[in-house]
């Protein structure tokens, strides 16, 4: 059964006490023995053994210890017990048996019971605008004790918000890969079962028990994902390509680590334009930490294979004695190797947060974030490309009999790092009106110098051990980032009749500015650029094309023997010696490294979204409906040097708006039974232009904008919780994406040539895809100790309409059309197994194509499984709860590409101590 309640179950719970459809009281004795801990942990522990439901909101319960009890006693007076000094009470119904624990309010001084049943209707509206959210405790504790209060004062109190309503619960450690609500579906705090869409959640308990640091790992579990491997931080959701997601409900870019996260979420489809501008597959969102009202604290430290380092530590509580001013902060560093050579990463993250609470229902909410992380990625796996003298060339295979090998060497670095700051104010201005306001500022930094080889280059067919890799041009990236954005939701809900509404209007603004600069070896050096860089260098230079100067190796490099010479790092200067704008550009005078690229890109959108979900035949049938307006305006500033040396800067200015819209419904058919269905529309700002005229070939005075591309997409399903044991979701989805600009071809007349035609490219919104499929998520409480998680996704995605007819037809590139991830975890809470815990997990994803380039659309990366898992054992020492855990991942050591291509870590083990107090 779910342990821990809800606002919404808990009234549920009353409405079924009033009308007595529960059992009577259970008075049966138990023998009992647990331990002094975390009241998180024990009550659980006591309600398996009795079987009897014990009622309460996660939050108060944060820091408090019980008691230690031992007897043989029914399950009321082993709770009482087990309280007993912490400031909680205890109610249980005659009736049902059920067991409430509540955080009484403060008895006003001034306002004697007698004389507030005499108070006008007047007076009580003015005084609720003002009283604790805590008095609801006291219409709870009311309505269970003399047990004949009217259902319907019940149903009225259902439209208080307990929480705040933009702000999840968490449930039980029980259930702590199991989450109950969602943030990130409708911008409020919502149930899962509630919402007419699939919504997953991945909570940090799953993610800290895996160690999975990176999306490929943390959202292995969930139907129709995939990695990507060309970008850090991009996905596959139902087969469309996403490079954002959320943090916190703003826009985030590349980088997240899990030293804060509280959970992460994916609204699937495209439901998830109600943040905006997005691709109809989907899109994650990560909701961080919050401080505690009581003092906390944890430490994490973790030693693996292949040099892997991770320690954390964790603070969190109050700031004085009021509790008013809390505090939370935590800070990690990562350190490991890949296991392939000269692959590893380097991370640190610091995060701190300052809540204030004031008057009766507002907080202010402050949180910075300093998160750096410097890698040697390596490249992803190539291709080996078959040089047949003459003959015509072709490409032979995916070169995994190379993928331990290396090919960019040691000096490659991916450096970036990303500074966040978040100001969160929040105000219940009475029981059905909430506002918040928050904003959002920050700044990424990215520095990369590699190189980008594709192929290597073998005679015949040959497996590749001897081939080279042709082309090795160095590049040096130096990209800035930087946004701001504020968000203002006004939410309030009312009746009319018998429906109840829930309305939100949101308003929000966002800008983000990039700046990126691409810089590469010089291809046409004048004479006396030459003999200067003969001077620099120690060695004569002989040709104006840098790539062909031996010293600085970039052609021809050996497979067998490499000589990775052309990445050192004192060719850093060469590369970026580059005079970017003025008169020596347009001259050809650009020192010994060439501008390949200079874009600013500078875009600004402002959205307003309403959404209204109404509530009908007493919450059996819950209708929703959305509907947001976005503006637009982009700059962008293009630079770029050709390889003769030809500058040419362009800058476009340009504004869009679109709206779209959303509608769903979601039915109770059976007892913890609903079906839903939706359809929803997003859009994506289009970046790329035509300037080219159709019919001529000319350049066009202006440039031809197109509209948005647009998606649309439909789902329906089932939810169901079974005996609140097991949690499932089945859907099936059809999504569209149309007006994808692609390159097209054209046959002109050739005014050179007399009846003959000339070719021409340009640019048109034609292009299409689409995918439809299901998914099943489920997750079982086989037993209080026995818990089976799954997900399963089949996506049948398409290219409709492409550039290169090969692709027509084809899954777009990196989406598999199956994904699987089930775990196991048995954690005894009785017997001589108690304390320990095992947990086994196996993932698989078939294949997939992992690119549309030229000459390689048709090859498909293999299929993959692996097999993952650990096994801890918790215990108290000295007051506070200590964990050990022995971590395996990829226990098979399977060698596996996702993505682009970017390869699989190998077997790794971790062994890793935690404790907390």
């Amino acid at each position: 059964m779910i342990r821990f309640y809800p606002l919404v179950r808990m009234l549920i719970v009353l409405v079924l006490l009033n009308t007595q459809a529960i059992s009577r009281v259970n008075t049966t004795l138990h023998n009992i023995e647990i331990t002094q801990g975390p009241a998180s942990e024990t009550l659980v522990e006591l309600q398996n053994i009795t079987g009897v439901d014990i009622i309460y909101r996660p939050r108060i319960l944060t820091g408090i210890q019980t008691n230690a009890i031992q007897g043989r006693m029914t399950a009321e007076e082993a709770v009482r017990a087990m309280v007993s000094g912490t400031g909680l009470e205890v109610v249980q119904d005659s009736d049902s048996g059920a067991i409430a624990i509540i955080q009484p309010p403060p008895q006003p001084l001034d306002a004697p019971a007698a004389k507030n049943r005499e108070t006008t209707e007047e007076t009580q509206s003015n005084t609720n605008m003002n009283k604790p959210i805590t008095n609801f405790f006291r219409t709870v504790l009311s309505t269970i004790i003399p047990l004949t209060t009217a259902v319907s004062n019940a149903q009225e109190e259902e439209n208080i918000l307990l929480l705040s309503p933009f702000e999840v619960s968490t449930s039980g450690d029980i259930n702590d890969y199991i989450a109950s609500e969602s943030i990130t579906g409708t911008r409020v705090a919502t149930f899962i079962q509630d919402l007419p869409f699939a919504v997953n959640v991945v909570t940090v308990e799953f993610i800290n028990d895996f160690n999975a640091e990176d999306l490929a790992d943390q959202f292995a579990y969930v139907s129709a994902f995939a990695p990507d491997g060309s970008q850090e931080g991009a996905y596959q959701l139902r087969g469309f390509r996403q490079t954002n997601q959320l943090r916190n409900g703003f826009t985030r870019i590349g980088l997240v680590s899990r030293t804060n996260m509280d959970r992460a979420e994916v609204i699937k489809g495209p439901n998830a334009a109600i943040y905006g501008r997005t691709d109809p597959g989907g899109i994650i969102n990560i909701v961080t930490k919050r401080p505690t009202t009581e003092q906390t604290g944890r430490v994490d430290l973790s030693v693996g294979t292949n040099d892997y380092y991770r320690a954390q530590f964790s603070s969190s509580g109050p700031i004085g004695a009021n509790k008013n001013l809390l505090y939370r902060f935590d800070a990690s560093f990562l350190d490991f190797e890949h296991g392939i050579a000269f692959m590893g990463r380097e991370e640190q993250t610091y995060s701190g947060v300052l809540e204030y609470r004031y008057g009766e229902n507002s907080r202010l909410v402050f949180e910075a974030e300093y998160l750096s992380r410097d890698q040697n990625r390596g490249r992803r796996l190539l291709f080996n490309f078959e040089d047949n003298s003459g003959a015509p060339d072709r490409y032979l295979e995916i070169a995994y009999d190379l993928f331990d090998k290396s090919f960019v060497g040691p000096n490659e670095f991916n450096d970036r790092d990303i500074k966040t700051y978040n100001l969160t104010w929040e105000h219940q201005i009475n029981e059905n009106v909430s506002f918040r306001a928050a904003g959002n500022l920050f700044d990424r930094g990215y520095n990369q110098w590699t190189t980008f080889p594709s192929r290597v280059v073998v005679q015949g067919s040959n497996a590749g051990v001897q081939g080279t890799m042709p082309f090795l041009e160095p590049v040096f990236k130096d990209i800035a980032e930087a946004g701001e954005a504020i968000q203002a939701d006004l939410l309030t809900q009312f009746e009319t009749g018998d429906i109840r509404h829930k309305l939100l209007i949101t308003f929000d603004y966002q800008r983000e500015e990039k700046v990126d600069l691409d810089y590469r070896y010089n291809r046409r050096l004048t004479g006396d650029q030459r003999a200067e860089l003969s001077s620099r260098i120690g060695e004569p230079i002989t040709s104006g094309d840098l790539r062909r100067v031996p010293a600085l190796n970039v052609r021809n490099v050996s497979i067998e023997n490499p000589d990775f010479s052309g990445l050192d790092l004192d060719h850093i200067p060469i590369v970026t010696d580059v005079t970017r704008y003025g008169s020596a550009i347009g001259g050809g005078t650009i020192g010994t490294g060439r501008l390949n690229r200079d874009n600013y890109d500078d875009i600004e959108v402002m959205g307003i979204f309403i959404s209204e979900r109404m509530e009908l035949q007493d919450g059996k049938l819950l209708l929703f409906g959305n509907m947001r307006y976005d503006e637009v305006t982009s700059t962008l500033e293009a630079a770029s040097v050709s390889t003769s040396n030809r500058y040419s800067q362009s800058v476009t200015e340009f504004s869009v708006d679109d709206i779209t819209y959303a509608l769903g419904v979601n039915y109770e058919i059976a007892d913890k039974v609903r079906v839903y269905a939706n359809y929803a529309t997003s859009f994506q700002r289009q970046t790329e232009f035509n300037d080219r005229d159709r019919n001529t070939g000319d350049q066009l005075a202006e440039p031809e904008f197109f509209d948005n591309e647009t998606g649309k997409g439909w789902e329906v399903g089932i939810k169901t919780s079974i005996n609140d044991k097991l949690f499932s979701t089945i859907t099936y989805f059809d999504i569209s994406k149309e007006n994808v600009v692609i390159p097209e071809t054209f046959f002109i007349p050739d005014p050179d040539n007399p009846g003959e035609e000339q070719q021409i490219t340009v640019n048109t919104a034609n292009g299409e895809e689409k995918s439809s499929g299901f998914e099943v998520d489920m997750n079982y409480l086989v037993t209080p100790s026995f818990q089976i998680t799954g997900a399963y996704g089949y996506v049948d995605a398409e290219i409709v309409r492409a550039s290169a007819p090969i692709l027509e037809g084809l899954p777009p590139a990196q989406t598999p059309e199956h994904n699987l991830g089930i775990m196991t975890r048995f954690r005894p809470v009785d017997g001589n197994l108690k304390g320990w815990e095992f947990a086994l997990g196996y993932r698989y994803a078939s294949e997939s194509r992992p690119t549309n380039d030229g000459g390689r659309q048709l090859f498909y990366q293999d299929a993959y499984g692996i097999v993952e898992g650990f096994v801890g054992y918790r215990f108290k020492m000295n007051k506070m709860n200590h964990r050990v855990s022995l971590n395996f991942k990829n226990l098979t050591d399977e060698q596996f590409t996702v993505g682009n291509l970017s390869r699989g870590e190998p077997r790794r083990f971790i062994l890793k101590w935690t404790t907390s107090f």
